[in-house]
């Protein structure tokens, strides 16, 4: 699961028999904690604002395309929506979410409409692990589709991250993984930084800044 964290907390999966487990714990190691969730593999998550949910997509036990709320007051969680994509972003007004596809035939960029229950696709033919809203801070600017950045997309040795339209927004000089067992990482909204994780027998995190 590519990690996703608060200023706080961390998230992050463990695989315990055939099903992945959720946890939470905070920036500092401490108050480890389990989170309810019946779903048998999670592949995504992002923090909703006020850090007291996470969208996490996955599958559930029936091996569907599944997106859920987890709540960390002790409210139930929630299923959302099935086969529009893994959620990797909310739209600054909460009403959006951007899905992403990665594989069949059916590999895309999908919006999800939270008040219609409507899935779109906005662009076939891209499998990608980033993926996130323009945030700037304006809610005019929000159009139909909105407009998405970045995905990602790898070359031997660096990765480029870019807007639909295929104009380059940053520049990464390493490789990061994009697949499983290896890609855990994140990007942040302003792209001036990276936290990843390097597989080479024990976990290491990192911090990339761009000043």
């Amino acid at each position: 699961m590519p990690g996703q964290r608060t200023n706080s907390k961390f998230l992050y999966s463990e695989k315990e028999g055939p099903d992945h487990k959720l946890y939470v714990i905070d920036a500092d190691g401490t108050h480890t904690r389990q989170l309810p969730w019946n779903g048998s593999f999670v592949g995504f998550s992002t923090w909703e604002p006020g850090d007291q949910s996470i969208v996490v997509s996955g599958l559930d036990k029936e091996n569907k395309a599944t997106v859920w709320r987890i709540w960390l007051d002790g409210r139930p969680t929630t299923q959302l929506y099935e086969n529009c994509g893994m959620a990797a972003d909310i739209s600054p007004d909460q009403k959006f979410m951007l899905g992403t596809v990665l594989w069949t035939d059916a590999a895309g960029i999908y919006q999800y409409s939270l008040a219609d229950k409507k899935c779109t696709e906005l662009k076939s033919g891209i499998a990608t692990y980033i993926l996130m809203f323009a945030h700037d801070g304006n809610p005019s600017s929000m159009r139909w589709p909105p407009t998405a950045k970045p995905s990602s997309i790898a070359s031997p040795g660096t990765m480029a991250l870019q807007s639909v339209s295929p104009v380059p927004a940053l520049k990464i000089p390493i490789a990061l993984r994009e697949d499983y067992n290896g890609n855990a990482f994140v990007v942040s909204s302003d792209l001036s930084s990276v936290v990843y994780a390097r597989p080479n027998g024990h976990d290491d995190l990192y911090l990339l800044s761009q000043k």
